[in-house]
């Protein structure tokens, strides 16, 4: 898909929510795990038009991070190589905005990786899920998933996987919009 007008509202947008679990928080040292999206048109998510995938890390995944996400060496072990999995993840996004619940780790992150391993990584337009909610209650103390889902009446499911959170991310962002 083409590019959206950057004048576009919101609501007009094609927007892929996007969230990574990573050995770490250091974008130049850590490694992606697992990488989840999910597809939305304005503000319908579209649940079923969703992109996973475990990744290979090539380094091993600390105690402290397995604690988070509960992924382990042997979760990994036979899962897609970043660059594998980067190309796959630019095709699903396609010409897209990408979202996220402080979406520019992961794209930090994505875009780390691509460097590493020689991948051509084009940064997508994006759009942060907890900036927008601050934005819209500049009185707001926490901006966490767990309250912005608590503040929105969005359930939440499968909390620190990609997936999982990429769509609540979604649910949360449909409701903003």
């Amino acid at each position: 898909p083409a590019r959206a007008d950057p004048a576009a509202p919101l609501v007009a947008l094609e927007i892929v929510v996007l969230d990574t679990e990573t050995t770490g928080l250091n974008v130049r040292a850590d490694r992606i795990v697992q990488i989840g999206a999910v597809r939305m048109r304005g503000a319908e998510v579209i649940a079923a038009d969703r992109f996973e995938t475990m990744v290979k890390p090539d380094i091993p995944i600390p105690e402290a991070a397995r604690r988070i996400h509960g992924l382990s060496d042997a979760d990994v072990a036979g899962a897609p190589t970043v660059s594998h999995a980067l190309h796959e993840l630019a095709a699903f996004i396609g010409g897209a905005v990408v979202a996220g619940h402080s979406v520019h780790f992961d794209l930090a992150m994505l875009r780390h990786e691509a460097a590493r391993h020689g991948v051509d990584w084009a940064e997508p337009r994006a759009l942060d899920a907890a900036l927008l909610a601050a934005a819209l209650e500049p009185g707001q103390l926490d901006n966490s998933i767990e309250s912005l889902a608590l503040g929105f009446g969005v359930e939440i499911t499968g909390r620190h996987t990609a997936a999982g959170d990429a769509l609540v991310t979604a649910q949360i962002l449909a409701a903003m919009i």
